[in-house]
């Protein structure tokens, strides 16, 4: 009596057991698939909470490694342009993986016959950049020298937006130990952003009040060619347009770079660094130095800096600006190149200020996240509402610009 009273509690405990289980491939509650599994033929159900809890952490193992290679991808790309830059290695990780897979793929796809004529560049890329052969050869520059060209106008360089190294000169005490390093721009900015970002974002966020440096903060722009020849590693933005010039007969005394802080409205540029006097007595010594009138070129916002710059210089002093008369543009100015600028705004303005979103932030993949657990879209929203240049990169024009269609021809 007392075994049969044992096996039927066995019984019931396992009928207990089965019944909290749910069947993966069936849905159903206290089915016998653990009996058909032992048998072969079925499958093993597992209880609500092992499904809900294992999923979220198989996800989040996938990220955290995910993310661990693609840091330590890009740690050793920076690492390697950075020597090759310092002339400490002959060729950058980028240069070694496109030496070694190139082939391979290039192989793969000339087998495929659609692709014979339609990428002909692909049969001759290795040709063409040769790593054996002279990479000046290639410049535009070279070319011109090559045919006669040289030297003639000096030229005025002027930068565009966050493209420019920001140096910090005072701070709090978070950064005590960071005088006159970058706080943007450079390799080291990603390891002030990684090692105190609250700090970073601190420094570079205006007083909403005074639109400049808040109290106990001094944050200035970088000075010459290197504050703007290179964002961050390799990663370039005029460097090629210098060596190019160079290859011309171009050096220090026929072109300069004259950067600015980005972050400050125009008019308190002039107000804070006396960047308009500044950049008008600049161009006022190179003509007079050379003889001959200056090219000039702005990258991206810089252009807006630009026609700024000229509706000052060509106001009197008693209404605020720079009291160089109508004629002074075409007295010192013989052109001016503008490379990509910003000339109605930026549609992803808007979008920044209002919400801290834009396209660089949305649509990068897992990137997106990992700029979001650094500093999330509020943080960026708040900061970037406190740079009174970005205001004036919003839209200009209306929906006769920007609305859709309105570059069509209507008749």
């Amino acid at each position: 009596m007392a075994a049969s009273n044992s096996k039927s509690k066995k019984q019931a405990s396992s009928k207990a057991k089965k019944s909290d289980k749910v069947c993966e491939k069936c849905g159903k509650v206290g089915c016998d698939c653990a009996s058909k599994d032992r048998r072969g033929n079925g499958h093993t159900p597992s209880t609500p909470d092992q499904n809900s809890s294992a999923q979220p952490s198989c996800c989040y193992r996938t990220m955290k490694y995910t993310l661990f290679a693609l840091a330590v991808f890009l740690g050793q790309i920076a690492i390697s342009v950075t020597l090759k830059r310092y002339g400490i290695i002959e060729r950058d990780f980028n240069e070694i993986v496109a030496e070694r897979v190139q082939p391979h793929i290039e192989k793969t796809i000339m087998s495929m016959p659609q692709f014979n004529d339609s990428m002909y560049w692909v049969r001759n890329f290795n040709d063409t950049f040769n790593r054996n052969s002279d990479p000046q050869q290639f410049r535009p520059g070279y070319q011109l020298a090559q045919k006669g060209a040289k030297a003639h106008y000096p030229i005025i360089m002027i930068p565009g937006f966050v493209t420019s190294a920001l140096e910090l000169w005072e701070g709090r005490e978070c950064a005590k130990n960071s005088f006159r390093r970058r706080i943007w721009g450079g390799l080291g900015m990603f390891q002030h952003f990684l090692s105190d970002r609250h700090c970073v974002v601190d420094h570079l966020t205006l007083d909403p009040l005074t639109g400049m440096d808040p109290e106990g903060v001094r944050i200035r722009a970088g000075i010459g060619f290197e504050a703007a020849d290179y964002f961050a590693g390799n990663y370039w933005v005029w460097s090629k347009l210098l060596e190019n010039l160079a290859d011309l007969g171009y050096d220090g005394n026929m072109m300069e770079m004259v950067t600015y802080d980005w972050r400050i409205a125009y008019p308190l540029l002039e107000e804070r660094d006396g960047y308009m006097t500044k950049l008008k007595y600049r161009i006022e010594a190179m003509v007079k130095f050379t003889g001959k009138k200056v090219v000039m070129t702005s990258h991206s916002m810089g252009c807006s800096v630009v026609h700024f710059f000229f509706q000052w210089v060509t106001t009197s002093v008693k209404e605020g600006g720079g009291g160089g008369g109508k004629d002074w543009v075409d007295k010192h100015v013989h052109a001016y190149l503008n490379i990509a600028g910003a000339q109605l705004g930026a549609a992803k303005t808007a979008s920044s200020l209002l919400s801290g979103e834009m396209s660089d932030t949305a649509f990068v993949g897992p990137v997106g996240d990992l700029v979001e657990q650094i500093l999330g879209r509020k943080a960026r929203k708040d900061l970037w509402m406190s740079w009174g240049a970005l205001w004036t990169l919003l839209p200009k024009g209306g929906a006769g610009v920007w609305d859709i269609g309105a570059d069509l021809n209507v008749t």
